[in-house]
């Protein structure tokens, strides 16, 4: 099999490429949880500050692989197994799988060829080892001997249209400082796509690349149930599975323009407001009122929740 004109056979290397550590390594990372929703990812992980991947560093910057708070992600060892086990290829490649291979030459990338769909996603993950020699007289290290350390070599991960060059790449990864380069990106029209390896290094660099392309099926923006609308639904699904200030201001902007004739700015709750809505309730629903005149102690006939107003109720439900 050909890749970038360069005969790829593999006949040196061990059968058992999916037990070495780079491949697992390779092969956990990228099937990580982002956001839920996009090519079968289970959760959103949330920053700090509120934020999700999309805010972060190393969804816009391609020298920045991995962030600093969440890494490349939330350890789901459910897809970490799909990931494996969906085997090693090479060239033309399924929409999930992993390679363990060498890239040795500064001039022809090692390419793997994907079939995408318009608004497909692409999670891609390459890593290597940093190689260090042992400096001794003797074949196997012995107490004294030291190792020399030539620091990490160069590896690069582009996404790139078939037949298109690296100026046209859709995204890329060029850490000059990591042993790690991982992509995140969406596709914008249908058609083949290529995943590059690149180096600058003359002698063989040994790695793993695992890659995850498929759909986004998160719904429309603010659609948290996706049920087909943009209601206080979805707000009650924010809270209790995302919390993003992304995603909540998605849902709040879509709710705005979804709500019709009659909605308001003032409408839309914001976060504090339901929380207040809930201690009010419980507070409510603690007292009793009485009957004016007859010293009873007599709860009245309308219940406590019919005393809140229509959209709190539909919110405290």
């Amino acid at each position: 099999m050909n890749l970038g004109g360069r005969e790829n056979s593999d006949t040196t290397l061990p059968p058992t490429a999916g037990l070495r550590h780079l491949t697992r390594k390779a092969v956990i990372l990228n099937s990580a949880d982002k956001i839920k929703g996009i090519i079968g990812m289970d959760r959103t992980v949330i920053k700090s500050n509120g934020s999700n991947w999309f805010g972060s560093n190393a969804y816009t910057d391609p020298t920045i692989p991995v962030d600093r708070e969440m890494g490349v992600g939330e350890l789901d060892a459910n897809r970490a197994v799909q990931q494996l086990t969906a085997g090693k290829h090479r060239g033309t490649v399924p929409n999930i799988g992993w390679d363990y291979f060498y890239q040795d030459d500064p001039f022809i990338p090692n390419k793997y060829t994907l079939s995408l769909n318009a608004g497909d996603w692409v999670s891609a993950t390459l890593v290597w080892d940093r190689d260090v020699f042992l400096n001794s007289p003797f074949d196997f290290y012995q107490p004294g001997d030291e190792f020399l350390d030539f620091g990490f070599a160069n590896l690069d991960l582009y996404l790139v249209p078939a037949g298109q060059g690296i100026e046209q790449a859709v995204a890329s990864s060029t850490s000059a400082a990591w042993n790690l380069e991982h992509i995140f990106a969406k596709v914008p029209d249908a058609g083949p796509y290529e995943l590059w390896v690149t180096t600058t290094e003359i002698n063989p660099v040994y790695y793993a690349l695992a890659w995850w392309a498929g759909a986004d099926e998160r719904g429309a923006p603010g659609d948290l149930n996706k049920d087909g609308k943009v209601d206080s639904a979805d707000y009650v699904v924010w809270r209790k599975t995302d919390g993003s200030t992304d995603s909540y201001n998605d849902w709040r902007t879509n709710f705005e323009n979804t709500s019709g004739s009659g909605s308001s700015f003032a409408s839309v709750p914001e976060p504090p407001l339901v929380g207040l809505a809930f201690i009010g309730l419980l507070i409510l629903r603690r007292c009793k009122s009485r009957v004016p005149g007859d010293g009873s102690n007599r709860p009245r006939a309308e219940t406590t929740t019919g005393m809140l107003p229509r959209r709190l109720q539909n919110l405290a439900a």
